[in-house]
């Protein structure tokens, strides 16, 4: 059931877990600084995991024929509406409040954040899986016994799904980020990679090897637009400003809107896909082109697979993120502000923007030069030291 839904699997970087190795979790409580909010953070996970254990129980009990219809259509719904009702609030709390909180604490916790973000996101989609089949099963109970165990199989597996994903990551959120409020004034010491981004020959290379019209337009919008894979993939056409060469990116990351603008390349690309794309009433730009799901809206993994092939198929490392990371470096070295691109990348906040900053060199070297010449034009002399060889 995992796979028909767009959630991470990969475990939380190697650099984000080394700080456990010093705290490890069971010292957590007997720690002098552990505060009352991580208490109730870790309160609430408990309970997250409780109840969705105890959904696959119930419904599984519920198959065996050990559990009354009745019994289990009141057991799913008052189980059901506490999992789904409390995760979306204590998944707000923590983006809006707990998680800039640590961020605030120590920058380094962004990286991990932005993957604990991300996995929100797409949990909200499982959820919502969840809720309409669950609705559904409780309906059937009243009206078709047998359609209602049928509905509950698929139940089974999506509850199954919440589970494990829960798991993964709840674990990861703890072990990321308890540590750091247990211990007052704590100085975390993570490597603190910068964005990985590609070099003009390696991006040369790399879409050389592009062959595919929406393929191309895919990547292109990221590498010149800035776009995040699952903003692509949720690219509509009524989203597209070719007058004011601009495109409405709605319910980013985060759920903002924003405006991104797109340059001709970016533009040229689109075109030529949206000129052989087949006619349609969906909506979203990019369509799967062969299979079963012909038709239908590529998915963020299913783009994720085209980046690969194309990696392979070049010999140059590349993920989807690193063309917006591409993008970033690029628009720095060229002097655009982090202010510009804090809005053109859609961040929440300035500090993650500020990694990028580190990141070019090249307008570090351009900014010594150019203010450099003009310090010894006002000076009016050259300095020289007696120093002999």
């Amino acid at each position: 059931m995992l796979d028909q839904f767009d959630i991470r699997e990969d475990d939380m970087p190697t650099e984000m877990q080394r700080l456990l190795r010093t705290y490890p979790r069971d010292t957590w409580d007997a720690h002098p600084g552990f505060r009352e909010k991580t208490q109730q953070w870790l309160g609430a996970h408990r309970m997250f995991r409780q109840l969705s254990s105890l959904l696959c129980k119930d419904t599984q009990s519920y198959l065996n024929g050990d559990k009354d219809a009745q019994d289990y259509a009141g057991r799913l719904s008052y189980r059901g509406n506490a999992l789904v009702g409390n995760l979306h609030g204590h998944h707000g709390w923590e983006d809006h409040s707990y998680f800039p909180e640590l961020s605030a604490a120590d920058p380094r916790f962004d990286a991990g954040l932005e993957i604990l973000e991300k996995d929100h996101a797409a949990l909200d989609i499982v959820l919502e899986s969840f809720t309409r089949t669950a609705n559904r099963a409780i309906q059937l109970v009243q009206l078709d016994k047998s359609a209602a165990r049928e509905e509950a199989g698929k139940l089974l597996g999506v509850a199954e799904t919440i589970e494990a994903f829960l798991e993964r990551h709840l674990s990861d959120e703890e072990e990321l980020a308890v540590a750091n409020p247990a211990t007052r004034g704590l100085a975390l010491r993570l490597p603190d990679p910068l964005p990985r981004h590609l070099q003009d020959h390696q991006v040369a290379s790399f879409f050389g090897a592009v062959t595919k019209k929406r393929d191309l337009a895919m990547f292109m919008l990221m590498l010149r637009c800035g776009l995040r894979v699952e903003e692509v993939a949720n690219l509509t056409l009524g989203a597209i400003d070719y007058g004011r060469n601009q495109i409405m990116v709605r319910c980013g990351k985060g759920a903002k809107d924003r405006i991104v603008f797109i340059n001709i390349d970016a533009a040229d690309a689109l075109a030529a896909y949206l000129q052989i794309r087949p006619t349609t009433t969906e909506q979203r730009i990019f369509l799967v082109e062969k299979g079963v799901y012909k038709g239908k809206p590529i998915s963020v993994r299913g783009i994720q697979k085209r980046i690969e092939y194309y990696s392979k198929k070049s010999g140059i490392p590349v993920s989807c993120h690193q063309l917006r990371h591409t993008m970033a470096s690029q628009l720095l070295n060229a002097g655009a502000d982090v202010v510009t691109l804090q809005y053109l990348l859609g961040h929440r906040r300035i500090k993650t923007t500020m990694r990028y900053a580190r990141l070019s060199n090249q307008k570090a070297r351009n900014d010594y030069y150019l203010t450099m010449t003009k310090v010894e034009e006002r000076s009016g002399t050259t300095v020289t030291w007696n120093v002999r060889c």
